[in-house]
């Protein structure tokens, strides 16, 4: 965070939509709250450019791309990117982790399934676990 610019991007909040807004005041996250998730998001930001790439988010996990898990790591990462441009934004990422984290167990099981499930059969097949 070297620089003006990023010294600048990092203390202003991006812009948030009314509907993101209400979202994030329903699990009880106010400003102050956003503000530390953003001071967040911007450390891992590493080329200062108010988006992450797939790559940030595997550096962040520590989680090398050639594991199993990266798969279901890059279809969360692409299903969390609304503009569908292989980046994330704060907006995306902040709407995703707290709606994530409010899942409750079976239904993490059943978006986990989705995601695995390819082809919509409804079947695990032993394909799109490699």
């Amino acid at each position: 965070m070297g620089t003006a610019a990023s010294s600048r991007s990092y203390l202003e909040l991006p812009p948030l939509a009314e509907r993101d807004v209400r979202t994030l005041l329903s699990y009880n996250l106010d400003e102050k709250h956003i503000r530390q998730l953003w001071k967040l998001f911007c450390k891992v930001d590493r080329n200062n450019n108010t988006v992450w790439t797939i790559q940030e988010l595997y550096n962040v996990i520590d989680e090398p791309r050639s594991s199993m898990r990266a798969p279901i790591i890059e279809r969360l990462f692409f299903l969390s990117d609304s503009k569908g441009q292989g980046v994330m934004e704060f907006e995306d990422w902040i709407i995703s982790m707290t709606s994530f984290c409010a899942l409750l167990k079976e239904e993490v099981l059943h978006l986990l399934f989705i995601i695995i499930d390819k082809n919509r059969n409804g079947l695990i097949e032993k394909q799109e676990l490699m």
